[in-house]
């Protein structure tokens, strides 16, 4: 029972701190991409599995959008990432490390540099993997447009309601992640959103 009331105890703790840090990001990186440099920047975690399915999905918004793209993604993908040709940049940052508040100033100096980013679009893959490092790193880098899943289960479940009312409301272009579906077919409704955007 007291294993049980502390963990709940914890995660409200976290959901508290992530909810500020959003804020504090939004209030921060408020502004958008002035004058926006044509090219599109994508943010995945360093889940290897899911970077390979995604291949697909990276291809066609190369393909269909027009715009050089960017990978914003773990440095260990680095090789993967150029190899596969889709990308014309990569930017590698280490996400375990920037990812962990045990590491704050490691954090908000990524998120410094991150700022100087300056895109058309900004897309965040995927919103069943998607943490909170994710959210502070799309708020801060100057985009026209800011896409995300948002609603799923796990998030939800991980980071509260208020959290994800939050995300739908700080980011100018929310789609809703359907559990039902697979990642696949999410990634290709997000797609169709993206490009008819």
């Amino acid at each position: 029972m007291l294993k049980n009331c502390l963990r709940k105890i914890k995660r409200a703790c976290r959901r508290t701190v992530e909810t500020a840090e959003l804020i504090f990001c939004k209030v921060l990186f408020f502004r958008g991409a002035e004058n926006p440099c044509s090219k599109m920047v994508v943010i995945q975690n360093s889940h290897l599995g899911d970077f390979t399915l995604s291949l697909p999905f990276f291809q066609r918004l190369k393909n269909e959008c027009g715009l050089p793209l960017i990978l914003v993604s773990d440095h260990r993908i680095e090789c993967l990432a150029q190899s596969s040709g889709i990308f014309d940049e990569f930017i590698g940052i280490d996400f375990k490390r920037a990812s962990s508040y045990k590491h704050l100033p490691c954090r908000w100096k990524t998120l410094r540099q991150l700022r100087k980013i300056s895109a058309e679009k900004a897309i965040q893959c995927f919103g069943v993997g998607a943490t909170n490092w994710e959210d502070c790193i799309l708020l801060a880098i100057k985009a026209r447009k800011k896409y995300v899943f948002v609603d799923s289960f796990y998030n939800v479940q991980r980071s509260g309601t208020f959290y994800e009312a939050l995300r739908t409301k700080f980011f100018s272009h929310t789609l809703p992640y359907r559990m039902e579906l697979s990642l696949v077919a999410n990634e290709n409704n997000y797609a169709n959103f993206i490009v008819g955007n």
